[in-house]
């Protein structure tokens, strides 16, 4: 959702639109002036008052241009923690372009590829036959990115074998081209208050077979973690990014590190669930504090947690989740788990 441009003297005045009665609690412990558009008659920790249903004022849209307007709000989140709207001042909410690119992956990159931003590099090229020409543009090595999967091809040999199933395969166009970079990867958690970004954690990711794993604190050494929270704030400022919370995922090259996309919300894969489990530092609340004027302190983590998504022991949406005091043991307590 997002935030209009603010008078220092003035107060913040927070929308929530459909969130659960946690972040709602979170939000008026902070000591925020908040209101709710929800589709429910009324919210635990609310006056009623403060507590608007949609349907009553011509659907969620509507609503907020509605309370935008009515009530001098400030910030709008959605319940997962994203500004999409913004809010002009002297009109009504309109969609937050710095939000909108950082959740579509592809816009992500096109717009930051003519900066200085270090980014992973595409094509998209409507049929196969195209495809040769996209991949040699990008190194001789990339991922194919079909309606049916992706594939993976780092030599003439392997694209040769694309090409010739291609011709059997129902996807007929496009397809995306992604330059195939090498290395470890993190995700980098940040928080943005007025145009202020505070980098509050870095997480390992990695991927075995069919699993995702996630590790923080990540085991990254001071000067790169230097080189990444500088690359993530520096996107967070080229695209504009001035309220909310944000997850970037950064592949740490062998040339530096390299921008792979990001999600503005409060988190994903559970990683927030990591930081909090490890820190105690939760982000929503400490992203309402800040509003409330309170510094943002990152945090300082106690032990290690690590979470793990998909394999055969379970859906990806219940992931194992092990905490310990060294990053082997708590690797070891996951395979454990799984």
């Amino acid at each position: 959702m997002g935030h209009r441009v603010q008078d220092p003297e003035t107060p913040p005045r927070v929308l929530l639109v459909h969130p659960d009665a946690a972040l709602v609690h979170r939000a008026v412990r902070a000591g925020l002036d908040v209101l709710v558009l929800t589709g429910e008659d009324r919210v635990v920790g609310l006056a009623p008052g403060r507590v608007h249903r949609a349907g009553e004022l011509g659907g969620t849209e509507a609503g907020i241009g509605r309370l935008a307007e009515d009530h001098g709000i400030t910030h709008v989140l959605d319940a997962d923690g994203s500004p999409a709207w913004r809010i002009p001042p002297g009109s009504g909410p309109v969609v937050a372009d710095a939000p909108r690119l950082l959740a579509d992956v592809r816009a992500f990159r096109q717009a930051l590829a003519s900066s200085l931003r270090a980014v992973v590099r595409e094509h998209l090229v409507p049929v196969a036959d195209e495809v040769p020409k996209a991949v040699a543009d990008l190194g001789g090595k990339a991922t194919i990115v079909t309606a049916s999967g992706e594939d993976v091809v780092d030599s003439d040999a392997s694209l040769t074998a694309w090409m010739r199933t291609a011709r059997h395969r129902p996807d007929t166009g496009p397809f995306l081209v992604e330059e195939l970079v090498v290395g470890a990867e993190v995700v980098v958690t940040t928080l943005t208050v007025s145009g202020m970004h505070r980098v509050v954690g870095i997480v390992e990711h990695h991927r075995i077979g069919t699993r995702a794993r996630y590790l923080y604190p990540a085991n990254l050494p001071e000067p790169g973690a230097q080189q990444v929270r500088a690359l993530v704030t520096g996107m967070l400022d080229t695209v504009g990014y001035e309220f909310g919370p944000a997850h970037t995922r950064v592949v740490l090259t062998a040339g530096g590190p390299r921008l792979a996309s990001a999600a503005p919300r409060f988190t994903v894969h559970g990683i927030a669930g990591l930081i909090e489990t490890a820190t105690g530092f939760d982000l929503a609340t400490e992203l309402f504090r800040a509003l409330a004027g309170a510094p943002i302190e990152p945090p300082r983590p106690r032990w290690f947690a690590a979470a793990e998504f998909g394999g055969t022991s379970g859906p990806v949406d219940a992931p194992r989740v092990a905490e310990a005091v060294s990053a082997d043991a708590v690797w070891r307590r996951l395979d454990e788990l799984s």
